[in-house]
């Protein structure tokens, strides 16, 4: 909802914030849907996303209307929007406490089931469109890194997908490696995955991996700037690095949106343009940005370039 006015009285704002209560509770009950949980409308849930638009009437029952039932046809895509785990964040971000690892675990693991869709995403429509991506880690002794693994959830699919390739996870947060621990091993790849408590402003790895994924919105700045020469020299000559960031977003609620969460919660408030700068000025080349769901954050892909001999 977009105020084009300061409200000028008490009612003016009292009818604002009602307005914002309501659709909190209409993503409320959409969450389960666009999780996986059920694609059925029992009818008080039908009643309250048609008054969104978001159900239609089918006699005595409701059922989703066309945008949104072409939506969760594709459970990776509706995946993405993550609403249980932005309702999460915004009762966190209410309590006024800053900081990502203010979240419980809970909120965590939704966050990881959102990074996993990415990642299915990820694998069949941005890698294969990388040149020498997708056969270099699909080789046997193959390595990519997931900086801030979080719960694991994207090591522990790459590792599923690539029976030849080993993940190193790391993050700051002993909480996340406990999390990962579990969700590599309940995988059954935890052999193949290293999780190490560490800061990626501080990575020593040299020429070490085929891809790198850095999802900067979760990193501080001050780290993502000092990491990037780093990741230039962790990745093997036509290796690729992947970032997450903040888009260029012509909408100012979306902007001041994005940008409030992403410095509240500690990480990097770049957008997706100056972190192209940042990647340029450390040597990377073939930068682009692979088309991504709107509800995913800006996608940036960079190589390390070939040795001129072998280009």
């Amino acid at each position: 909802m977009i105020i084009d006015d300061p409200v000028a009285t008490r009612a003016d704002a009292e009818g604002a914030i009602s307005r914002l209560v309501a659709g909190g509770f209409i993503l409320a009950a959409l969450a389960p849907l666009t999780s996986g949980e059920t694609e059925t409308l029992d009818r008080d849930t039908g009643r309250l996303l048609a008054q969104a638009g978001l159900a239609v009437p089918d006699g005595d029952e409701y059922r989703p209307s066309p945008g949104l039932a072409e939506l969760l046809a594709s459970p990776d895509q509706a995946r993405f929007l993550n609403l249980l785990g932005n309702l999460r964040q915004m009762v966190t971000a209410a309590s006024g406490v800053p900081g990502w690892s203010a979240n419980d675990d809970q909120t965590l693991l939704a966050q990881g089931r959102a990074s996993v869709a990415g990642t299915r995403l990820m694998l069949t429509t941005v890698i294969p469109g990388l040149p020498g991506l997708d056969s270099a880690i699909r080789a046997e002794g193959a390595a990519v890194l997931d900086i801030g693994v979080g719960a694991g959830g994207i090591a522990a699919t790459l590792a599923g997908e690539f029976p030849g390739l080993r993940v190193v996870g790391i993050d700051v947060l002993d909480r996340a490696i406990r999390l990962a621990t579990a969700q590599v091993e309940q995988a059954g790849v935890a052999d193949r995955v290293e999780l190490r408590l560490q800061d990626v402003a501080e990575l020593t790895d040299d020429a070490a991996y085929e891809m790198i994924w850095l999802p900067g919105i979760f990193v501080p700045q001050q780290a993502v700037l000092a990491a990037i020469p780093r990741l230039h020299r962790a990745l093997r000559p036509g290796g690729w690095l992947l970032v997450g960031a903040l888009r260029d977003t012509d909408d100012p609620l979306w902007s001041a949106i994005n940008r409030w969460r992403v410095v509240r919660d500690g990480g990097c408030p770049l957008t997706a343009t100056e972190v192209i700068m940042e990647l340029r000025q450390a040597g990377f080349t073939e930068i682009t940005t692979p088309e991504v769901p709107r509800a995913a954050p800006a996608l940036i892909a960079a190589r390390r370039p070939l040795p001129q001999a072998a280009a």
